[in-house]
């Protein structure tokens, strides 16, 4: 069974609600709770299993340590599975994140403007 294209452009806005107003609740209708989000691919320590460890992560990275974020769906280039429930989204995002464990750098760089275009399969 697909996935909508409404379904997935209204699960991206929700994403970036909750990532711009920095708001965890909004993660249940997002995730489920055996959800598994990999924040980088290549770290084994950044795969995170369920909707606890999911909104754990997110207060300590995105509330934590990120703001003056700015987030766009790329909707043009979404593509989806028309028989599974499987999509490749797009998304531009843009915001300060607070650097930790810094010894010896000045004060100006401890937060970093990250700007990146994401890619994520749902």
């Amino acid at each position: 069974m697909s996935i909508s294209r409404d379904r997935i452009v209204e699960v991206v806005k929700l994403y970036g609600e909750a990532w711009t107003q920095q708001n965890t609740s909004i993660l249940p209708s997002i995730f489920s709770k055996d959800a598994i989000y990999i924040e980088r691919a290549y770290d084994k320590n950044a795969t995170f299993k369920g909707l606890k460890a999911i909104e754990d992560y997110w207060n300590y990275q995105i509330v934590g340590k990120q703001s003056n974020i700015q987030f766009r769906h790329v909707e043009s280039e979404m593509v989806r599975d028309i028989d599974k429930p499987i999509a490749v989204v797009k998304w531009l995002a843009e915001f300060d994140n607070r650097r930790e464990n810094r010894v010896g750098e000045s004060s100006d760089k401890t937060y970093k403007r990250v700007r990146y275009v994401h890619y994520l399969i749902l």
